[in-house]
C-alpha cells in the first residue's frame, strides 16, 4: 500500500516549530525546566527536514515537487538561522552541552549543504533539463491512432 504524504502540511508544521524554537530562544527560561525539551524539539526538527529533504530529491516525479523544495529550503534557512543564533549565543546562564554543540554544529554543515543542493535542484529544473515526458511516445501513438477512436465510437 503507498503512502500519501502531505508535504505542504508537514513543511507548516515545522516552520511553526522553528517559529516557536526562535520566539523562546528570547526568553529567559529555566534551564533546568526546559533545557531537555528545547534541545529534543531542536534535534526532532533536524531530522523531520532531513527526511523530507531526503523523500523530495528522491521523488523527481512527485506533482509540485518544486515548490515543495522551495518552500523546504526556505525553512531550512530559518533553521540554520537558528542554529547558528543556539550556537554562538552561548548564554552563560544556559550553556550548551559538549554532545548537543557537536550535533548542532553537524545539522548546521548538513543543511547549509541541503540549502546548496536544493538551489542546484531548481535551477537544474528550470532551465527545462529536467522535463520528462509523462507519456511516452509509444503510448501517444497508441493513443492517437485513428483505429482506437473508431470502436470507441462504435461502442456507444
Amino acid at each position: 500500500m503507498t503512502e500519501n504524504v502531505n508535504y505542504e502540511d508537514n513543511i507548516f508544521f515545522i516552520s511553526r516549530t522553528i517559529d516557536l524554537l526562535s520566539q523562546g530562544a528570547e526568553l529567559n527560561l529555566d534551564r533546568e525546566l526546559f533545557y531537555e525539551k528545547t534541545m529534543d524539539a531542536i534535534l526532532f526538527t533536524d531530522r523531520a527536514l532531513q527526511h523530507i529533504f531526503k523523500n523530495l530529491t528522491e521523488n523527481s516525479y512527485l506533482i509540485n515537487r518544486n515548490l515543495y523544495l522551495h518552500s523546504l529550503m526556505k525553512k531550512k534557512r530559518k533553521f540554520t538561522d537558528l542554529l547558528s543564533e543556539t550556537l554562538v549565543k552561548n548564554r552563560s546562564d544556559w550553556p550548551l552541552t559538549e554532545e548537543h554543540r557537536i550535533k548542532l554544529q553537524r545539522a548546521l554543515e548538513i543543511h547549509t549543504a541541503d540549502i546548496g543542493d536544493i538551489r542546484n535542484i531548481l535551477s537544474f529544473s528550470d532551465t527545462g533539463e529536467e522535463d520528462r515526458e509523462i507519456i511516452s511516445r509509444d503510448e501517444m501513438n497508441f493513443l492517437m491512432a485513428p483505429g482506437l477512436l473508431d470502436e470507441e465510437e462504435e461502442e456507444q
